[in-house]
C-alpha cells in the first residue's frame, strides 16, 4: 500500500470512529507503529487531523478542499455502489450533467462501458478525458479556469455554459451534507457553479458517500430539499438517516 493510500485509510478510520490509537492503526494497516506515527505527523502538518498522546482524533471545523489524488482512494467501494445505482437512472438518448468529483468519475466509467447513447456535460476535465473513447457518449466540457488539484472548471465561462443548456438529469457531488443546514462547498465560486448546474436540469440527484453527511463547509449550495433523489451508502449515521426519513426526498442506500 502506498503512503497516500494508507493515509486515506487513516482518515477513513478517524471519520468513522472519531479517534483511534497508533497501535490499533498499526494492526489494522499491517505496518509498524513508527510508520503510523510518521503518517499522523504528515496528516497533522497538512491540517487534516489532530494528534493526541498515543493516537489521533478528527480535526474539528469546516470541511476544506481535498485534492482529487487524495479523494480517489477514499471510500472506493461505497462510491462504486453509489455509481451503480445512479447508472440505473440514466436512459438512452438523455442529456446528463456529471458534476466534478470522484463518485461521478465512477459513474462516468460505467457509462463509458455501457450500451446507452447519451450526451454528457461536465465541468470536470478528468471525467471528460475518461469519456473521450466511449463510442456512445457525446462529451461536452464547460471550459473555464481549471482548479489544478481537483480538475474542476470554474468561473463565469463555466457558469454561462450551464445557463445555456437544458439537461434531463444532473448528478451533483458535494463536500459536505447536513440535512438541516443543507449542502455546502469549500468555496463561493464552486457553490455558484453547482447552483447553476441545478438550474439547468429537470431532475436533480445528489451522489454522496456517508462520510460527507453531518458535515458543513464554507459556502451553502442549497437546501437538501432541492434534490429529487439522494444516493448514499449503508454507512449513513443514525441521526442523518432519521432526519432523511422525515423528508419527502427519495433516498437510496447503495
Amino acid at each position: 500500500m502506498f503512503p497516500i493510500e494508507r493515509r486515506e485509510k487513516i482518515i477513513e478510520n478517524l471519520e468513522k470512529n472519531g479517534s483511534i490509537t497508533v497501535e490499533a492503526l498499526a494492526q489494522k494497516l499491517e505496518v509498524t507503529p513508527t510508520t503510523i506515527r510518521r503518517d499522523l505527523k504528515y496528516l497533522e502538518d497538512n491540517d487534516r487531523i489532530t494528534r493526541t498522546f498515543g493516537g489521533a482524533v478528527v480535526k474539528e471545523g469546516l470541511v476544506e478542499e481535498i485534492a482529487v489524488s487524495q479523494k480517489a482512494s477514499a471510500y472506493q467501494a461505497e462510491k462504486k455502489r453509489i455509481a451503480r445505482e445512479a447508472e440505473k437512472l440514466v436512459e438512452d438518448g438523455q442529456t446528463i450533467v456529471l458534476d466534478a468529483g470522484t463518485t461521478n468519475m465512477e459513474l462516468a466509467l460505467l457509462l463509458a462501458r455501457g450500451t446507452k447513447q447519451i450526451s454528457v456535460v461536465t465541468d470536470d476535465i478528468l471525467i471528460a478525458a475518461r469519456l473521450l473513447d466511449a463510442p456512445l457518449v457525446d462529451v461536452h466540457c464547460t471550459g473555464g479556469h481549471v482548479q489544478k488539484d481537483v480538475g474542476v472548471c470554474l468561473g463565469g465561462h463555466a457558469e454561462a455554459f450551464f445557463e445555456g443548456i437544458n439537461a434531463d438529469i444532473a448528478f451533483l457531488g458535494a463536500s459536505a451534507v447536513d440535512v438541516e443546514k443543507g449542502v455546502s462547498s469549500p468555496s463561493m465560486e464552486k457553490a455558484a457553479l453547482k447552483q447553476q448546474i441545478l438550474e439547468c436540469a429537470r431532475e436533480k440527484v445528489l451522489l454522496s458517500d456517508s462520510s460527507k453527511f453531518g458535515r458543513v463547509s464554507f459556502a451553502k449550495i442549497c437546501g437538501i430539499d432541492r434534490f429529487d433523489r439522494i444516493i448514499t451508502d449503508a454507512g449513513l449515521d443514525p441521526e442523518s438517516e432519521a432526519q432523511l426519513m422525515e423528508t419527502e426526498i427519495e433516498w437510496i442506500k447503495a
